[in-house]
C-alpha cells in the first residue's frame, strides 16, 4: 500500500517537473544598445565634448568619458563637472543628445552577425533591450543600420528605466512585464559588456554573458575577475549557450 502511495507521489512530481520545463522559457536581456549590438562610443564621446564646449566647458579626454559609460548622460556630466545646477546639467544632456542624433550617429558601427542572430534567438527566447539611450537614439541607429527592433519582445529605454545598473530592478521589471502576457517561469540571461552587467545579472539571479569586443577587450583581464558565467567574442555565440 505504501509503495503504491509513494509511486503516485513520484508520478505527480514527475508531471510537475515536465510541466515546469514545458512552461520555462529563456529571457535574454541585452543591457545597453551600445556595446552589445552596436559600437557607438566614438559618436557619444564626440557628442559629449561638442556639447561641453557649446556650454562653455572644456572638452574631456575620451578615456575619462568612456570609463563612465553605463551611467545616464546626466550622471556622466555631474561626475565630470562638479557643482553644475540641475538645469545646466539637463541642458548639456539635451545638447549632447541633439548633436548625437543630428551630427554624429554616422560614427556608429554595428557588430557582426547582429540581425541574423537576433532573428534566430527570437525563436528560442524572449528578447529584451534595456538601455540608458533614449528611444529616439535607438530608433535612429536601428533605422540607419537596419537593425530590426521587432525582434525584441520588450524595449526599456532611458525614459522607462527608473534605476541604474547593477540594480536587480532592471531584471525584475522586464520579468514582471513579460509575465503579465503569460504565466511562465524564466531562465534569465543578461548580455552585456561591462562589470556592472555581470553584477546586475548576479543581483537579479540571472546568468551573465560577457561580450568581449574591440571596445572592452583591453580590459578583459579586469572583467574576468568579476566571474561572468559565459564569455563570448561574437554575438552569434549566444546561440550555443541557449542551445546548451
Amino acid at each position: 500500500m505504501a509503495g503504491k502511495y509513494f509511486r503516485e507521489i513520484e508520478r505527480v512530481n514527475m508531471k510537475k517537473r515536465v510541466n515546469m520545463k514545458k512552461n520555462m522559457k529563456k529571457i535574454l536581456i541585452f543591457i545597453d544598445f551600445d556595446g552589445t549590438l552596436v559600437n557607438s562610443i566614438k559618436a557619444h564621446i564626440k557628442s559629449f565634448n561638442v556639447a561641453f564646449v557649446k556650454n562653455n566647458l572644456p572638452p574631456v579626454p575620451d578615456q575619462r568619458i568612456e570609463k563612465l559609460f553605463g551611467l545616464t548622460s546626466e550622471k556622466i556630466i555631474k561626475k565630470l563637472f562638479k557643482g553644475l545646477s540641475k538645469r545646466k546639467v539637463e541642458k548639456i544632456a539635451r545638447d549632447k543628445k541633439n548633436f548625437f542624433l543630428k551630427n554624429y550617429y554616422g560614427l556608429v558601427t554595428t557588430f557582426p552577425n547582429v540581425n541574423e542572430t537576433l532573428k534566430k534567438l527570437k525563436a528560442k527566447a524572449f528578447l529584451v533591450l534595456e538601455t540608458n539611450a533614449s528611444l529616439a537614439e535607438i530608433k535612429k541607429i536601428a533605422k540607419a543600420y537596419k537593425i530590426d527592433l521587432k525582434n525584441f519582445d520588450l524595449i526599456l529605454s532611458k525614459e522607462k528605466v527608473e534605476k541604474e545598473k547593477p540594480s536587480a530592478f532592471l531584471i525584475k521589471k522586464a520579468e514582471k512585464i513579460l509575465k503579465k502576457k503569460k504565466k511562465i517561469t524564466f531562465e534569465k540571461y543578461v548580455v552585456g559588456d561591462s562589470y556592472l552587467d555581470i553584477l546586475l545579472a548576479r543581483n537579479g539571479k540571472a546568468k551573465s554573458i560577457l561580450f568581449i569586443n574591440q571596445s572592452n577587450q583591453k580590459n578583459i583581464s579586469e572583467l574576468i575577475k568579476y566571474e561572468p558565467d559565459f564569455i563570448i567574442f561574437d554575438i552569434k555565440d549566444i546561440l550555443k549557450i541557449i542551445k546548451s
